[in-house]
């Protein structure tokens, strides 16, 4: 039978052999680990890129405004074809078929407001 101090070594060499292969363990995953990517650039407002000088011109003829609500009811309609796709293929004719109409009003619309006989 080993005497008290043995016992009190023997816990003391396993402890120390535990730690040692945990810090073995723990080094080798760290040696493992992916490097983060360096962060983003800052870009402060003052150094963006301007908007491009048709962003703000404004429609003077009725023709620009006319095309200019044309293309506002173009992707309106193209968002509303996107939102269909996400139904369930059940829903997705009904939900074409209101698009559409809205659409066609929409278009109606304009084109009264405008003058236009197309």
């Amino acid at each position: 039978m080993a005497k008290p101090h043995e016992k009190s070594l023997i816990v003391t060499l396993s402890c120390s052999i535990f730690f040692v292969g945990l810090s073995a363990v723990n080094s080798s995953q760290a040696q493992r680990a992916i490097p983060l990517p360096p962060p983003p650039p800052i870009i402060w407002p003052d150094e963006r890129p301007a908007d491009p000088a048709r962003w703000t011109q404004e429609d003077v003829t009725p023709e620009q405004k006319y095309e200019t609500a044309r293309k506002e009811s173009v992707a309106a309609r193209q968002i509303a074809l996107d939102f269909c796709k996400t139904l369930p293929l059940a829903d997705q004719s009904l939900c074409h078929a209101q698009t559409r109409l809205e659409y066609e009003k929409e278009m109606a619309d304009i084109k009264v407001k405008f003058g236009i006989k197309r």
